[in-house]
């Protein structure tokens, strides 16, 4: 993680609750604003191409831009991108489950 492009965390924990309460995470926070600022650009430039964009629609249904690393060419998907039939109906499930808290 760059936080302000003046600090990078180099580590395995994940930026929610249950990484930081619950498990036990390693990482090392580098305070060097020019490295901070070289990996946020390089993350900027990639992420486009390994990483889809999610947003709402007027109605309030998520959707998914992605972009072709070849073409460049934006696709918009209606459903999550790469995710199988399984993977949906698992997604489905776990909104009726009490996991909040782990989240």
């Amino acid at each position: 993680f760059v936080f302000d492009r003046k600090k990078t965390f180099i580590g395995s924990l994940n930026l929610d609750p249950r990484s930081v309460y619950q498990n036990t995470e390693l990482g090392i926070v580098v305070e060097d604003a020019r490295m901070a600022g070289q990996i946020a650009a390089l993350a900027l430039e990639r992420l486009p191409d390994i990483a889809y964009q999610v947003g709402l629609d007027e109605d309030g249904s998520l959707f998914w831009l992605g972009r072709d690393p070849n073409t460049q060419q934006i696709t918009r998907y209606q459903r999550e991108p790469e995710a199988s039939l399984v993977q949906r109906i698992l997604a489905v499930v776990s909104r009726v489950l009490p996991v909040e808290g782990q989240l």
